[in-house]
């Protein structure tokens, strides 16, 4: 998109990295022609795009809490299982200051 511009990023940078170094470094003019070149993309784009996202909206599946909790749980759980070192050192401390 930048090199529709004539911004070509340099070879073996990051696309990202460089186009902030262009609105932050870059002359007046160069910062106009990129914040005209985005507006005239936001007109051109789909109702579904209008916010700026790139993909369309995905419709919120209607699951009951007790699963929503359950696959939480159920996350938490595994994560707690894996890291047994955590685990183990939060249920010390937990033992230590008890008996203190």
């Amino acid at each position: 998109h930048l090199e529709t511009l004539g911004l070509a990023c340099p070879r073996e940078h990051n696309p990202a990295d460089f186009l902030m170094f262009l609105l932050q470094a870059g002359n007046e003019q160069q910062v106009r022609q990129i914040a005209d070149a985005r507006e005239g993309q936001r007109k051109a784009a789909p109702a579904w795009m209008a916010d700026g996202t790139s993909a369309k909206p995905v419709a919120p599946r209607n699951r009951g809490f007790c699963f929503e909790l359950s696959t939480l749980v159920a996350r938490e759980a595994k994560n707690a299982l894996r890291d047994r070192g955590s685990l183990l050192a939060r249920f010390g401390c937990t033992l230590a200051l008890t008996l203190l």
